[in-house]
């Protein structure tokens, strides 16, 4: 937990897992529930250093690139605040190998998530709290293996459960992604196992609390060093 401006009484969540692994759905809330009263986010750790520790020993190593991507995924496209920790030198200096590794992490993110292959965002009416569709046409068939799926969290947190659907090319039929979920949030990356040729993608809201308020639907293509 922590205590500060942001969160006065001291009922910040933290998956108070280090690294964080967090299974299941989360909301955005201290009960981790549809039904919280209080928006507070959820706050995940990922210490670069191996093994970790909160100070500095000769002979530390830091994580591998593939480790804080599968982390990144269950953190960030989970409806998770990744929370990158540090190992500093007695100096108060970075080693360099954990600011290396730094930037290769964020490089890949900006290298895989920076430019869709599509993207649409939508609104549902005052009265639609169930079944809301949003379609996303393509044009061009294209290898597709992750989704990511955004609300407006202005609005608050409220798709409860969610599908996916693709047309694959060459057929007009909807064929499940292989991912359905509970629950949005900030974001959500779900990831297929496998590359799937695609002319288009269907996301049909289940069940809202309120009518949902989608900020981004995007596809994208698979990712180097996954």
């Amino acid at each position: 937990q922590f205590v500060g401006t942001e969160c006065p009484t001291g009922i910040c969540p933290n998956s108070r897992n280090e690294p964080a692994i967090i299974p299941g759905t989360l909301w955005s809330n201290p009960e981790n529930s549809p039904n919280g009263t209080r928006f507070v986010p959820q706050g995940c750790d990922l210490p670069i250093s191996t093994p970790h520790d909160w100070f500095y020993k000769p002979g530390m190593g830091v994580q591998n690139l593939s480790f804080c991507i599968d982390i990144y995924h269950r953190t960030v496209g989970n409806n998770c605040v990744l929370e990158l920790g540090f190992t500093a030198l007695l100096s108060g200096e970075l080693p360099q190998d954990q600011v290396i590794r730094a930037k290769e992490f964020g490089d890949w993110i900006r290298d895989c998530y920076s430019a869709p292959v599509g993207e649409t965002k939508g609104t549902a009416d005052n009265t639609t709290t169930a079944n809301y569709v949003l379609e996303l046409s393509l044009g061009n068939a294209t290898e597709i293996d992750r989704v990511m799926i955004r609300e407006d969290l202005a609005q608050g947190q409220r798709v409860v459960e969610y599908k996916v659907e693709v047309q694959a090319a060459g057929s007009s039929s909807w064929v499940p992604f292989p991912v359905a979920g509970l629950a949005v949030g900030n974001k959500r990356i779900d990831l297929a196992p496998a590359p799937i040729k695609a002319t288009a993608f269907k996301l049909t809201i289940l069940e809202a609390l309120a009518p949902p308020v989608i900020s981004l639907f995007a596809v994208f293509k698979p990712c180097a060093k996954d």
